[in-house]
């Protein structure tokens, strides 16, 4: 990772120094660069339902980095664990779409895990991706509201079930929809991310779950 240096000093010191018309040099030596050897995680879940088996593909995952002096509990083990608990709920439902549950390493570095594996995808892949989940730092009580992105803030069928989800429950949850997609899979048109309180954790479980199965038996064809 790329640090750029840095002094410091007081405000008078500075004003002297500007003012004197004096020149200053800094050297840094160059240090030898570093080989990163990042792993990314992933299982498959084939439809299930093979009498109205769809070619699509519906995608949740996280990266399972962190950083020195991160809160790596929260950012992002918190997500690690969601993902990994989510595949098993959904292992015994029936499912009309592919599904795949993916952790990314790497993230924090660039998110050089994710990006690779979006290089890695066939054409054939990428035209199959019907929606992909991100999700960061669950566990925290300071975290956004329920969030939904669409590419270019199109409708979908992602969005069409965050509707009837939230009416057919009766959910409150402060929700909005913009514009946005993950980085590593803005090409492929599928942008579509979750964020939420932490005080409503059991809602946004709730929500994720309800959302893959419907996506993946595409009840809304």
């Amino acid at each position: 990772m790329k640090k750029n240096p840095y002094l410091s000093f007081s405000l008078a010191a500075g004003l002297a120094v500007s003012t004197s018309g004096a020149q200053a040099s800094y050297e840094q030596p160059a240090e030898p660069p570093q080989q990163v050897l990042p792993f990314n995680v992933f299982a498959t879940k084939a439809p299930t339902n093979k009498n109205k088996a769809k070619d699509g593909i519906v995608t949740l995952g996280a990266n399972h980095d962190s950083v020195p002096g991160a809160p790596g509990a929260n950012d992002d083990a918190s997500v690690t664990a969601v993902t990994l608990e989510l595949a098993c709920v959904m292992k015994d439902l029936p499912t009309n779409m592919e599904m795949r549950f993916i952790t990314f390493g790497a993230e924090e570095l660039g998110l050089i895990g994710s990006r690779y594996y979006v290089s890695q995808l066939s054409e054939e892949e990428k035209d199959r991706f019907v929606g992909y989940f991100n999700m960061d730092m669950v566990g925290s009580r300071d975290a956004s509201d329920l969030v939904i992105n669409t590419p270019d803030g199109n409708e979908n069928i992602v969005s069409r079930i965050k509707i009837w989800f939230l009416f057919a429950y009766f959910i409150t949850i402060p929700c909005n929809e913009v514009s946005r997609r993950h980085r590593s899979s803005r090409n492929l048109d599928v942008g579509c991310k979750l964020d939420f309180d932490g005080d409503q954790i059991e809602t946004f479980f709730l929500f994720t779950v309800f959302l893959l199965r419907n996506l993946a038996l595409w009840m809304l064809d």
